[in-house]
């Protein structure tokens, strides 16, 4: 099977350049008060973590519970 000949590509022509963009109103920054303090955020994310190890331990448990009902009731 052979291919069939086509027409060379054409260049590809340039585009407009785009308009700057001008915000409305300047922005303010936010304070740094109203963010949270980092060791705080780092005790959420340790206990997020904890939360997820214990509930993927629970769901493991559970896995290999069924899996020995079931085998115990082959033999």
């Amino acid at each position: 099977m052979s291919k069939s000949k086509q027409p060379p590509a054409r260049p590809r022509k340039c585009k407009a350049p785009a308009t700057a963009i001008v915000p409305a109103a300047p922005v303010e920054p936010t304070p740094v008060e109203s963010s949270p303090a980092p060791p705080a955020v780092l005790v959420q994310v340790v206990d997020m973590l904890r939360t997820v190890a214990v509930r993927m331990i629970d769901i493991a448990d559970a896995a290999a519970e069924a899996v020995t009902r079931r085998l115990a009731g082959r033999t």
